[in-house]
């Protein structure tokens, strides 16, 4: 190394070293001296100036943006890093023409469209027009045709004939109604439907999407029409009628109909529109949902077609719901001290089917109660959690079918659960209760010393006394199949469960018992270093992979669920709301479930058909998150962050972090592919890939 290199890599760790001490201002003059453009920007940044790092690394580049297309290697990913500081500053203009520059138009248009300029995104998507120049651009308010730009222009040249002019007018004015009116007359259906989605005006632009020929679009926006609009009625039977044709329920329509078959109908055009929406209800296993519209019909006309005798059909055969799940996930979530996600955000839960009744006394068979899952305990440093269910009425489980025996139930459970679970109780003559780990609203966690094992264990206690036998026999069936599906699963990164049972008229559960700290928690506060994250996807692909080799597809992968053990192993944790793709599933069809921020777009649209592809899109939320610091896809309210998942792109972490190397940028949108077959084949295929990245990582000096 030449003397002058040395003397410059001295100069840049002092100016690192006035990064670490605060000094921002003097360090980014050092960089700029030392010529170290991306690093005196990379500062900039860091303290929020994003639109001086953005000119910065702009002039660094020593080209106009119109010249940026001739740059190759490093100076082309500046320009992108350039794009990516604008676009965070605000300056959509600029980062906008940079990514045109740079062949990314399908960015660009993303760009523009997140910034609510639909039209300039869907001109550019269509390839008409080069630099951007934003609606409000004094530059766009020049006259079109020789006319002044305004209302009496545009209604002027409407009247001329000179429909076209009209129509650049009424969309500079931003009288969108106005030109989706026109370009409806002219037939020009596609172009109308635009316009009208830009004016807000979603059933207008809905029924142009039909006549289009887009039926997707045209579904997307029937289903925003306000349930208040006075066309909401027409809106409902269109969205029906459409969807029974393309055989397609989603949790949007499902949503949107609630009102519509609330209502019921109202004449004989909504009773055959009740009637199809029962046979489409079936189609998707809705049952309940198919008797509800039916029964509707039977109310304004008894005798229509063959309604009670389906009715009479469905009452035999309804099948039992999930709302055990539901109650579960909820007992999990207030155990955490947190709200659910649809209380957390301040959007409404996703619907779910008619709830249970309360589970039975214990008869003189094993009981059996159905979980979802064990969250980590407030205590710090400690956590368990299911990962499949096995049953047990209370006594440990015989060695040759790992059930326990019968065991006599509380003839009255007492009204506090903490009588007959206090520090010291042994329960079911197995496990020692030695420390209360945590409480919640609906359980309460304890550290026990398994007596027969000689090992300690969780034991999660349900603080709702057992009721009376009722339900038993409709829910035996399918407890049975998570049994099976429970007893499948046995790998070092999934988590244990080992048996419930009944003690003083309570049910519990027994599960290993994890000392370390769930991923959320270790992600909470920023990006994870890469090595370290790289090593846990391995891991979790491992676990994943097991379950997948059994046919069981987790369906709710998020970072609470993956815990990252004291020494270094993740555990895969609650199989609350798994499927068996082998075999009958543990959820009801048409059921949706998990975690909105980390569903893929199948999961939202047909869960109870998803296959391991949701999982890998999951995880790939999962790596999004721990490598970028932030999810791609964030919305308050419900509806709108489930339609993200469904159609649109994410946009690329390396914009949240430019540190991300660029292959593993790749292998993260990879996995958030809408269609499944564009995603890795298996955990197994992710896992390798993951894995070149990490040797490539040490390799180049990466911790």
């Amino acid at each position: 190394m030449s003397s002058a290199d040395k003397e410059r890599m001295k100069a840049l760790e002092a100016a690192r070293a006035l990064e670490q001490r605060g000094q921002f201002d003097t360090a980014v003059k050092v960089y700029m001296q030392l010529g170290a453009t991306q690093e005196a920007a990379r500062v900039l940044a860091s303290n929020g100036k994003y639109g001086e790092a953005g000119n910065l690394l702009l002039t660094g580049l020593g080209v106009s943006v119109g010249e940026i297309h001739r740059l190759e290697g490093d100076p082309r990913r500046q320009a992108y890093l350039a794009a990516s500081y604008f676009s965070k500053a605000g300056d959509v203009p600029t980062a906008v023409d940079i990514l045109v520059e740079l062949g990314e138009r399908a960015r660009a248009a993303e760009l523009l469209e997140r910034g609510g300029d639909h039209l300039a995104a869907e001109r550019l998507r269509s390839r008409k027009g080069g630099m951007y120049v934003p609606a409000g651009d004094s530059a766009q308010r020049r006259a079109v045709g020789g006319a002044a730009v305004n209302l009496e222009a545009a209604r002027k040249l409407e009247k001329e004939g000179k429909l076209d002019l009209a129509v650049q007018t009424y969309v500079q004015i931003k009288h969108y109604a106005e030109a989706g009116r026109i370009l409806g007359k002219l037939r020009r259906f596609a172009e109308a439907a635009n316009m009208f989605a830009e004016g807000g005006l979603p059933y207008e632009a809905g029924l142009c999407y039909l006549e289009a020929g887009d039926t997707g679009k045209g579904l997307d926006n029937l289903v925003r029409v306000p349930r208040n609009d006075r066309r909401y009625r027409e809106a409902a039977d269109k969205v029906v009628r459409v969807a029974a044709t393309l055989k397609l329920l989603d949790f949007q329509i499902e949503h949107f109909l609630t009102k519509y078959i609330s209502m019921g109908p109202s004449g004989e055009g909504d009773l055959e529109t009740f009637y199809i929406l029962s046979r489409l209800y079936e189609q998707h296993d809705l049952v309940e949902n198919a008797k509800e519209a039916l029964k509707k019909i039977l109310e304004v006309k008894p005798g229509y077609r063959d309604a009670a005798a389906l009715v009479a059909r469905y009452e035999a055969e309804t099948k039992v719901g999930a709302a055990v799940y539901e109650k579960i996930r909820d007992e999990d979530a207030g155990f955490r001290g947190e709200r659910r996600v649809g209380a957390q955000q301040g959007r409404p839960k996703m619907p779910g089917l008619p709830a249970l009744p309360e589970l039975p006394d214990l008869p003189p068979m094993p009981q059996i109660a159905g979980l979802s899952g064990y969250p980590p305990p407030p205590q710090a440093g400690y956590s368990a959690a299911v990962a499949g269910t096995i049953y047990s009425a209370g006594a440990p489980p015989s060695p040759i079918t790992g059930v326990s025996p019968p065991q006599p139930a509380a003839a009255v459970p007492p009204s506090d659960p903490e009588v007959g679970f206090a520090q010291g109780t042994v329960v079911a003559g197995r496990y020692e209760l030695k420390t209360k780990l945590g409480q919640g609203g609906m359980a309460m966690v304890f550290k026990a010393w398994d007596i027969e094992l000689e090992e300690d264990i969780a034991l999660k206690v349900f603080m709702q006394p057992i009721p009376d036998a009722k339900a038993q026999a409709e829910t035996q069936k399918r407890f049975k199949q998570e049994l099976k599906l429970s007893r499948q699963l046995s790998h070092p990164n999934i988590i244990r469960l080992y048996d419930i049972g009944v003690h003083a008229g309570y049910r519990y559960i027994s599960m290993e018992l994890l000392v370390g700290h769930s991923l959320q928690d270790l992600i909470e506060n920023g990006p994870m270093e890469f090595g370290r994250g790289l090593g846990y996807m391995v891991q979790a692909c491992a676990g994943l992979q097991a379950a997948h080799d059994q046919g069981v597809i987790h369906r709710d992968i998020k970072p609470e669920n993956l815990f990252v053990t004291n020494e270094d192993a993740v555990k895969v944790m609650d199989f609350g709301i798994a499927k068996n793709a082998f075999g009958p599933g543990l959820t009801i069809a048409g059921q949706v479930a998990g975690t909105p921020e980390y569903m893929a777009p199948e999961q939202i649209t047909n869960f109870s058909t998803v296959t391991a592809a949701a999982d890998l899109y999951s995880l790939g939320l999962v790596m999004y998150r721990t490598f970028a610091g932030a999810l791609p896809f964030q919305h308050d309210e419900l509806m709108p962050l489930l339609m993200m998942h469904v159609n649109q792109i994410p946009r690329s972490p390396r914009e949240l972090n430019p540190a991300i190397p660029e292959d593993l940028e790749a292998v993260i949108l990879k996995l958030l592919e809408k269609d499944p077959t564009r995603r890795f084949a298996n955990c197994r295929e992710l896992a390798r890939a993951i894995q070149q990245i990490r040797l490539r990582f040490r390799r180049d000096g990466g911790s």
